[in-house]
């Protein structure tokens, strides 16, 4: 399938690739060992995170009851509003979110090593592109590269914007916050991945069951 594909159509898709449709299963081979499933990216709201609590069992794993059922996870996907910034830290951001559900405070890492490997491939690619015959695709990879800063960077999140974050809850203190492993600032028609979230996270809840 990937053959028939031309390199425009190959950047539509990592654009478009955002959300994915909610799974349950089946249990990977890990997952086949004694005990509960264990989720990744399963979608939050905030006022959902405050009823998270850790699993008393395994570390860094979580539980929350969905459908009068408990579900473990991993780590959740949340859509908020950054409604503030706090004081910044050298290896992380900090910002107030707000999903009109709870406001929570927000972590999300600099990853400065990653900003200087996309800066070398990007070098590389330019290079490239003098040669004709690498030319269209070190252009398009040179698109890609420079569009993935987006995603490793939060300097750029301001007050005002909104983002999608892929999360895990941290407690600290008795206190309940986010820490973000990656993000995507909504840049897109308004609403129109605020809607795709909320129907996501519907069908998500709707179909879980243990």
């Amino acid at each position: 399938m990937a053959a028939n594909l031309s390199i425009s159509d190959i950047e539509d898709q990592v654009d478009n690739f955002i959300i994915r449709k909610p799974t349950h299963g089946p249990k990977s081979k890990d997952d086949l060992k004694e005990g509960p499933l264990i989720h990744e990216k399963i979608p939050l709201v905030l006022k959902d995170i405050l009823r998270v609590s850790r699993d008393g069992e395994q570390e860094a794993v979580f539980t929350i009851s969905i459908n009068k059922a408990p579900c473990h996870f991993r780590t959740c996907i949340v859509y908020a509003f950054v409604a503030g910034e706090c004081p910044h830290h050298k290896l992380y951001r900090r910002y107030i979110l707000d999903d009109s559900t709870a406001s929570l405070e927000a972590s999300i890492a600099t990853k400065p090593w990653k900003r200087t490997t996309i800066a070398a491939l990007h070098n590389e690619a330019a290079l490239l592109s003098n040669e004709e015959s690498y030319k269209q695709i070190s252009e398009s990879m040179m698109r890609l590269l420079s569009a993935s800063l987006e995603y490793v960077d939060p300097s750029a999140i301001r007050r005002g914007h909104s983002v999608l974050l892929h999360c895990r809850p941290n407690f600290f203190r008795g206190n309940i916050s986010l820490e973000a492993s990656s993000f995507f600032i909504d840049k897109g028609k308004p609403r129109k991945l605020e809607i795709a979230f909320a129907d996501h996270y519907i069908d998500w809840h709707k179909s879980y069951k243990i």
